[in-house]
């Protein structure tokens, strides 16, 4: 490749289809050094391949910062152009490179970007900008930008299941949490909901998990003093091969933790139902050598994981 990959958490996006294995997106970084002799100018390119490198890459799509075939997931809408592929890029740049959070959209096309480009309006126009982040999980095509009417730091997130139409995200408002950059994460989404855990309280590593509808546009609140770390990285994992099923680690002294900063206290749940339900995980009478295991499992709140 001409340029070395990008430091992104996934600089390749893969095509779902089989037959099409050798489609791929690659995300490398390109910097240019300053004409005045000090320090580089930085942006990112992606590139194409239909036969997974035996050729040269072609260009994509230059100042990108995310690129993904929408049939990088097997669950998207079947209907949608096999060759679809959105990308996060900026419409305008400054002579030092420097990219605007303003000039951040979601752009797609179906011929990789040779002839046609539509800029994704959201179905809120020419507001549809501020795009922060995109990813395909499961059937949902998710989008987060800034809320760049209000100068409050808010997030939105948009959702799409048909490549058609986008709505917005809605979560109760009775709930304290709120979608803040850097302090939501996109959880494992099923065919049924889509999972989105959002920061609690800003001092503390603390989340609440949100489960959607089927169309991934209303939410509803999941899971408590869920576990998270700094980088946003959520203590929920599905079990796969399994449908419904799930596992995530909630913080049992939450309170403790946001206001006195004490260390955390975990404990696990289970979900049978996509997180609609979730109930601790009681050990065996007996551990694997018959040995008494030394609580009554019978008392969830002194014997469980």
């Amino acid at each position: 490749m001409p340029v070395a990959p990008s430091y992104v958490a996934s600089p390749l996006s893969f095509h779902s289809d089989p037959a099409s294995y050798g489609y791929i997106l690659y995300q490398g970084t390109k910097c240019v050094k300053s004409p005045w002799g000090w320090g580089s100018a930085c942006h990112d390119e992606t590139y194409y391949t239909k036969d997974a490198f035996s050729s040269s890459a072609e260009m994509l799509l230059s100042e990108t910062s995310r690129c993904q075939f929408a049939h990088s997931s097997k669950d998207f809408k079947h209907d949608a152009h096999h060759d679809l592929i959105y990308c996060v890029a900026f419409d305008t740049t400054s002579d030092t490179g420097v990219h605007t959070l303003s000039s951040s959209r979601l752009f797609s096309s179906t011929d990789f970007f040779a002839e046609q480009t539509n800029a994704e309006d959201l179905g809120i126009g020419r507001n549809a900008r501020g795009v922060l982040a995109f990813a395909i999980v499961s059937k949902f095509a998710v989008v987060a930008l800034k809320d760049m009417a209000n100068d409050n730091g808010n997030m939105l997130l948009y959702v799409s299941t048909d490549t058609k139409g986008w709505a917005r995200a809605q979560f109760p408002h009775q709930s304290s949490a709120q979608l803040r950059e850097n302090a939501y994460t996109v959880v494992e989404g099923t065919t049924h909901s889509l999972g989105v855990d959002v920061l609690l309280h800003a001092q503390a590593t603390v989340g609440t998990l949100f489960v959607s509808n089927s169309d991934g546009t209303f939410f509803v609140e999941s899971l408590r003093d869920t576990n998270r770390n700094e980088l946003g990285f959520v203590d929920f994992e599905n079990i796969y091969g399994i449908e419904g099923v799930g596992l995530a680690n909630v913080v049992a002294n939450a309170r403790d933790v946001e206001g006195r900063r004490a260390a955390k206290e975990l404990q696990s749940r289970i979900t049978f139902d996509d997180g609609s339900s979730w109930r601790r995980i009681i050990p065996p009478d007996r551990d694997i050598d018959g040995n008494s295991i030394g609580c009554d499992p019978s008392n969830e709140d002194q014997c469980s994981l």
